[in-house]
């Protein structure tokens, strides 16, 4: 009986010996990194310029779809054409590109957009057109240089409609 009891408190000891080995390796990582909060400052010309995108709602020409196969434009995006069994994007006979189609049944006016190329002496900016999936075809303002102070009023006159 006192086997068990002297076995007993040995395996209760070692367990409390792992335990504060345990809490205190914690404790300790816990109390490595600072508890108070560290300001800094970035310097402006590390940043990266800014992009962004302008994108048109509603590019999509539904009587154009309707032609080529695609009554929604969620059958256009999942590929279901009512002419083929399969999921394709290469309208109704089968033999046009993806992007040929896109482009006949994607329709957006960026007509009034202003590309003078320049707002400021040193603010050279580029205008390039990607897809971003599920808005359509939208317009990249990029490289603006981060020199000069960009304000959301000069980004809305570059983009200034008709």
């Amino acid at each position: 009986m006192k086997e068990w009891k002297y076995t007993r408190n040995l395996f209760q000891f070692l367990a409390l010996g792992v335990f504060i080995f345990q809490m205190q390796s914690s404790l300790r990582k816990y109390f490595s990194y600072p508890v108070i909060q560290e300001r800094s400052d970035i310097l402006r010309d590390s940043l990266d310029p800014p992009t962004v995108y302008i994108c048109q709602a509603d590019q999509f020409d539904y009587s154009r779809a309707r032609e080529q196969g695609y009554s929604l434009f969620t059958n256009f995006l999942m590929g279901f054409n009512q002419f083929t069994d399969y999921p394709n994007w290469s309208g109704r006979n089968g033999t046009m590109s993806f992007t040929k189609l896109e482009e006949l049944l994607l329709r957006p006016d960026y007509s009034g957009l202003n590309k003078s190329g320049q707002l400021g002496p040193r603010d050279h900016w580029e205008l390039s057109q990607v897809q971003m999936f599920p808005y359509g075809l939208c317009k990249k303002l990029s490289n603006f240089s981060i020199h000069e102070h960009l304000t959301f009023q000069e980004i809305l006159m570059i983009i200034k409609h008709k």
